[in-house]
């Protein structure tokens, strides 16, 4: 359960060795040519060549007054339609955004 929460639905057994074959490719490689050419900075171009996972990254807007966070999207335009559905006032002069208990507070 714990292995499920952290590496959520990106991260399954299979494109994990596909992930560490890949990068032990590269590091064997650059390594073996520096070795063969005698000099170790060449190692370091096999950094550029490493790779690692990513996931999809989600988007939201903050409060400037309270700091709390409008509902996520999958865009930086989405999440300003979604905040301005629930609610929210962005105000283009500043670019500031305020949830809806701020707005009854008074801005």
């Amino acid at each position: 359960m714990m292995k499920e929460r952290f590496y959520g639905d990106f991260m399954n057994k299979g494109a994990w060795w596909a992930w560490a074959i890949k990068n032990s490719i590269s590091v064997i490689c650059w390594g073996v040519l520096a070795i063969i050419f005698n000099k170790w900075w060449i190692a370091l171009f096999g950094l550029l060549f490493m790779s690692d996972f990513q996931t999809k990254h989600k988007s939201y807007r903050i409060c400037d007054k309270c700091g709390k966070h409008s509902p996520y999207a999958n865009s930086y335009n989405d999440a300003l339609d979604k905040a301005k559905e629930a609610g929210w006032i962005h105000c283009v002069d500043g670019n500031k955004d305020y949830c809806p208990d701020c707005q009854k507070e008074g801005i």
